[in-house]
C-alpha cells in the first residue's frame, strides 16, 4: 500500500502525517473526497471556519483544523500545476501551520501563506467589492505579521467570478500602495469551475500589463501529476 493510500485511511481521525509531502493530484482528490463526505462544498468550508470557536470539543477542533489544512493545500495544488505548465518545475506540498503550506522539491522549498479574500455570500449579487476596505483587512491580517523573508502569499478570491464588480487591476494597484511585510512574492488566485488563474501582485513592473499563469482542467491534463 502506498504512503498516500495509508494517509487516506487516517481520514476518520482527521489527521495527516506531519513532515510528509504530497502531490497536487493526491491533495485535489483528497479535497473532493472530503467534499463528498460533507455533502456540498460550503458545508466543508463552514466546518473549517469553526476552528476558532471555543465551544468545539477536541474532536471538533481536530476536524476543523484538518479541513483548514486540506483547503489550503487544495488552493496551493493548482498553483503547483500552473507552475509546472509554465516553467516545467514540479513541486509537492507539505502541510504546515505557519506558513500554511510548503512547496517542496529536491532543489528548493517555498513557504506559502494562504489568505482567503472576500465573502462567499456575495456570490450572485451585484454588489461591487470595496477594494480599499478589502486591502485594509488584508494588511491587518497578513502584512503586520513577520514571516521568513522567502515566504510567498497566495490571496484566494473565493467569489468564483471576476465580473465587472471586481476590478483585478485596481485591487493589485491598491495592494501595492502598502508595504507588503516581508513577502518575497504575492499572487492573486481567481478560479472558475475549469480555469485556475494566478495574477502576480508583487513584485510587478509598473509598465507591465497583468502578469499571470494559469491551469485549465480541460486543456492542461498533460501537466497534472
Amino acid at each position: 500500500m502506498s504512503r498516500e493510500m495509508k494517509e487516506l485511511n487516517k481520514l476518520s481521525t482527521f489527521e495527516i502525517a506531519d513532515g510528509h509531502d504530497f502531490s497536487p493530484l493526491y491533495l485535489i482528490n483528497l479535497y473532493k473526497k472530503m467534499i463528498a463526505q460533507e455533502g456540498w462544498e460550503e458545508s466543508f468550508f463552514d466546518v473549517k471556519n469553526k476552528n476558532k470557536e471555543i465551544e468545539l470539543d477536541l474532536e471538533g477542533v481536530k476536524k476543523s483544523y484538518f479541513y483548514k489544512q486540506i483547503i489550503e493545500a487544495y488552493h496551493a495544488s493548482w498553483l503547483c500545476l500552473a507552475i509546472n505548465k509554465y516553467y516545467s518545475v514540479r513541486y509537492n506540498l507539505m502541510l504546515s501551520d505557519s506558513p500554511d503550506i510548503i512547496m517542496i522539491n529536491k532543489d528548493n522549498c517555498i513557504p506559502i501563506e494562504i489568505y482567503e479574500a472576500f465573502d462567499f455570500s456575495k456570490v450572485g449579487t451585484r454588489e461591487r467589492i470595496d477594494i480599499k476596505r478589502e486591502v485594509d483587512i488584508l494588511k491587518e491580517k497578513k502584512f503586520n505579521k513577520v514571516y521568513e523573508p522567502w515566504t510567498n502569499l497566495l490571496i484566494v478570491n473565493r467569489l468564483k467570478s471576476i465580473e465587472d464588480w471586481f476590478n483585478i487591476s485596481a485591487y493589485i494597484k491598491e495592494i501595492n500602495n502598502y508595504p507588503y511585510g516581508n513577502f518575497a512574492e504575492i499572487r492573486l488566485y481567481v478560479f472558475s469551475w475549469d480555469e485556475h488563474i494566478f495574477f502576480r501582485v508583487f513584485p510587478i513592473d509598473s509598465q507591465e500589463d497583468l502578469v499571470k499563469i494559469d491551469y485549465s482542467i480541460k486543456r492542461d491534463k498533460e501537466y497534472l501529476y
